[in-house]
């Protein structure tokens, strides 16, 4: 508490108490009061000798009662007044709490869009600034992006891995590699975990998945790349897909599903199918180990 404060809490009574002393000297010297006064302290010390000096003493204490009363009064009306303060002060930062907040997500959302629209762009930097945007909203707000940008990502794959779209000496696999970077492996892929990713039709020749985890994705009609090492493909679906040349190693594909899967050329190494299920596999060249 302020010094300015306490001498307010301490003078106020004290002025008030000798503004009430002052008022019964004053009246004092009327002499019907005094009269009354003297009869009054007869009737309560009537063996007192120096009894209007004992009724003195009684009207002092009073005063002095009255003007504590009046400190806790005041001291009162203080406290209301400064938790009225308080509560006005927490009403208005949580008001601009609120606005905060409401301006946050209006610039996310303005992020969300600008970062959508690079992904049309025809310069490779500008649609990988906007991969690199739309994964960094989705670590920030998982909740409500996490699976927006999971599915418009994983779209995005299948409309430039297409598996019938001819591969040329230009093609480059940079944004590609960085969406699977993000989604699928990496410290921050957490974000997605038990997503379903719909990667069918997909030609991932060129691109490195080795240490992903593609858990529940469907790689139906996909061209698989040539090396597969330390990938997790539990409960994901290969129907028709083609692995061709391809050497797996040290993989699961726990409770997958096979059926009409080309394994051409390939060699499966140190790696788990348990309960798979496969239905006309078709095996050329294909080694176990």
């Amino acid at each position: 508490m302020k010094p300015m404060n306490i001498k307010r809490i301490i003078l106020k009574p004290l002025y008030f108490s000798v503004f009430i002393l002052l008022f019964l000297f004053l009246i004092s010297q009327h002499w019907e009061i005094q009269i009354g006064f003297e009869n009054l302290a007869k009737y309560l010390y009537p063996n007192e000798a120096n009894r209007n000096a004992e009724l003195f003493k009684i009207l002092l204490t009073v005063i002095g009662g009255i003007g504590v009363f009046y400190s806790l009064y005041l001291a009162y009306k203080r406290a209301k007044a400064t938790d009225k303060g308080i509560e006005l002060q927490a009403q208005a930062i949580n008001k601009q709490s609120e606005q905060l907040e409401l301006s946050r997500k209006g610039q996310v959302n303005d992020r969300f869009k600008n970062a959508i629209e690079h992904l049309g762009n025809d310069k490779q930097p500008i649609i990988l600034g906007g991969v690199v945007e739309l994964h960094q909203i989705a670590n920030e707000e998982k909740e409500k992006y996490a699976a927006v940008v999971f599915n418009i990502l994983t779209s995005y794959l299948r409309s430039v891995l297409k598996v019938d779209i001819p591969r040329d000496d230009n093609f480059s696999s940079t944004v590609p590699q960085t969406i699977i970077d993000f989604l699928f492996r990496g410290a921050n892929s957490h974000i997605y975990k038990g997503l379903k990713a719909n990667l069918a039709h997909c030609n991932f020749l060129s691109l490195d998945i080795n240490e992903s985890n593609f858990d529940y994705a469907d790689f139906g009609f996909s061209l698989l790349p040539r090396n597969i090492v330390d990938v997790s493909f539990e409960k994901a679906k290969f129907g028709r897909a083609n692995f061709t040349v391809t050497n797996i190693i040290n993989s699961k594909f726990n409770y997958s599903e096979f059926h009409d899967t080309i394994f051409n050329q390939t060699e499966i190494k140190n790696s788990d199918f348990f309960g798979a299920k496969l239905s006309s596999q078709l095996f050329i060249n294909t080694r176990f180990f």
